[in-house]
């Protein structure tokens, strides 16, 4: 391939926007070239993959773009940071860690740490050489973002002995389980996880008004991509997007609102059939309940002791019929938190049941959430009702109803 014309070379600044605000609170910086004859920026990212260009040339590239960027440091609205990418390869090049040659740049151009957000793709290799790296940078005062988490290089306790300040979801995964994908609970997972360790999540790749309101759903106070604005070579007012962003959660909020209305009617429909269903298990054999509503999918349910010992079979529900399987007899349910919960909530306030997460069923992959009840003092109901996907709790926690 030709080499790239060091004059036409362009820091592009690509807005990450605080979506609670509503305001631009950074820019990840991106490789950009002056199209010819144009006031348009060709996208140089294709460059770092494949090996097109020799590596030295590379990296010198790499290098002027993120010096185009800090010398642009001035113009930056107060505060706001510049996302510079590092990547892992030229890390593992390193033979000392006193200083770098991004550091060294960095403190020639008397940079504020706080500006600057260092940007690393986590890939196999040694992470030790990784952790004294980041060590190094926060020492300095500068933040650190894994970039592409979860995709499959990026192996999930690499990333959290890494201890990053801001995790930016993969954009594959990220479209993907926008689009309600086979990555949709993955990514639910991923953004708990981040929420545990106290790391900010970044979706990056919003291009639809489907994708921000997904992101909003994984509790991703930041965002970026073509829905705001491509990478330009100037920055914008912070206030830039307000009204856009407005628009935006104003949609989300009506439509989840009427979403979590039509989950409260059909929570309704579950407690009504529970209680048909309890009754029925204390007058009558549990082999014969049939289900009142045709709205409610009762997967399956059983009784267990007050240790959570299982006492019945399971009486599982398929086309209106009702099969026994005595196998699951003498297993114990008591970690389950929907269990212990219950128990715990006799003793302190009145709850009829107590109503686990939602999650996908191990045999069925149906989502479900387990709902449990006294029967008398020494039993206890359990039944697994199938869900809506997307609508029931997402949290790890339980609801006492």
């Amino acid at each position: 391939m030709q080499s790239i014309d060091p004059k036409s070379l362009v820091a592009g600044f690509q807005p990450v926007i605080d979506v609670a605000r509503g305001t631009i609170v950074g820019y990840e910086v991106l490789a950009r070239r002056q199209a010819p004859n144009s006031n348009a920026l060709d996208s140089l990212g294709h460059l770092f993959f494949g090996g097109q260009i020799p590596s030295r040339e590379l990296l010198e590239l790499d290098r002027q773009i993120r010096r185009l960027a800090v010398d642009q440091l001035d113009d930056l609205p107060a505060d706001s940071f510049l996302s510079l990418n590092i990547s892992p390869d030229w890390i593992n090049q390193l033979t000392a860690w006193t200083t770098t040659p991004l550091l060294q740049m960095l403190d020639k151009a008397g940079v504020n740490p706080q500006q600057i957000v260092l940007e690393i793709t986590e890939q196999p290799g040694s992470l030790g050489t990784m952790k004294q790296v980041v060590r190094r940078y926060r020492e300095e005062g500068y933040r650190v973002a894994i970039d592409d988490f979860g995709a499959g290089s990026a192996h999930m306790h690499r990333i959290m002995e890494l201890e990053p300040d801001i995790l930016k979801l993969d954009m594959k995964l990220f479209k993907n389980a926008a689009n309600q994908g086979r990555h949709y609970d993955l990514v639910h997972s991923v953004s708990r996880l981040a929420e545990k360790t106290g790391c900010q999540l970044v979706c990056e790749g919003v291009e639809t008004e489907q994708e921000f309101s997904f992101g909003l759903e994984l509790g991703a106070a930041w965002m970026q991509g073509f829905l705001f604005g491509p990478a330009e070579a100037r920055f914008h007012d912070r206030h830039h997007y307000l009204d856009r962003v407005q628009r935006l959660r104003a949609e989300f909020l009506a439509r989840k609102v009427g979403e979590q209305r039509q989950y409260f009617d059909f929570e309704q429909q579950v407690l009504e059939n529970l209680r048909h269903l309890k009754a029925h298990c204390l007058d009558a054999d549990p082999a014969t309940f049939t289900p009142q509503s045709s709205a409610v999918s009762v997967l399956k349910y059983y009784i267990c002791n007050a240790d959570g010992t299982q006492l019945s079979p399971n009486y599982e529900i398929s086309d209106g019929q009702v099969a026994v399987d005595a196998s699951p007899q003498g297993v114990n349910w008591c970690w389950r938190p929907h269990f212990y919960q219950l128990l715990a909530a006799r003793r302190t306030q009145e709850r009829e049941f107590v109503a686990s997460a939602q999650y996908r069923d191990v045999h069925t992959r149906l989502s479900c959430r387990s709902y449990v009840t006294a029967l008398d003092e020494t039993r206890y109901l359990l039944a697994d009702i199938m869900q809506p996907d997307g609508h029931g709790p997402q949290a790890s926690g339980v609801d006492l109803l």
